[in-house]
């Protein structure tokens, strides 16, 4: 069988300021306003507008600057994640009995897989006794100018808590 494949174009422009960073604008359509958006490389910002002839942009002075926030979870009980997975039911990776399948996904959570790679993937949590959003979940710490050092990270953290 030979699928039938397609080719997708994605319109981005250069940042203005730097050269260097893609900013992407493929979903907009005429006449669409952006911005302010910040280059992913220098942090500078840009405005614009999608126009019949194409596009139009202005540079801004100001810029950001990318941090690592620190947030502490402070729940009063047990957090459950909900998290979109999947499972096989046909052919040969397909789990024979249920506890096959709790191993296969206990080995997967517990021991094969970076807690930070599942988190990605978290579509709610149950809080509280109830599915929602908990909003008092964490509490903010403070953020390290990147890059940063997991010392400086450590540091940040043990002085404002």
């Amino acid at each position: 069988m030979i699928p039938e494949t397609f080719a997708e174009t994605k319109r981005y422009f250069l940042c203005p300021h730097c050269g260097k960073g893609k900013m992407f604008y493929s979903h907009l359509k005429v006449l669409d306003t952006f911005g302010p958006w910040h280059c992913d490389d220098c942090g500078c910002a840009v405005t614009g507008r999608i126009t019949e002839t194409g596009l139009e942009i202005e540079k801004h002075p100001e810029r950001i600057v990318k941090t690592t926030e620190i947030l502490r979870l402070e729940p009063a009980e047990p957090v459950v994640l909900l998290v979109e997975g999947m499972r096989f039911v046909d052919g040969k990776y397909a789990s024979k009995t249920e506890d096959d399948e709790v191993g296969s996904k206990t080995f997967f959570y517990e021991e094969n897989r970076s807690h930070l790679n599942t988190l990605h993937e978290v579509k709610g949590f149950i809080t509280r006794g109830e599915v929602g959003e908990p909003f008092d979940l964490v509490k903010y710490v403070g953020y390290v100018d990147e890059p940063a050092t997991e010392e400086q990270i450590l540091e940040k953290y043990r002085r404002n808590t």
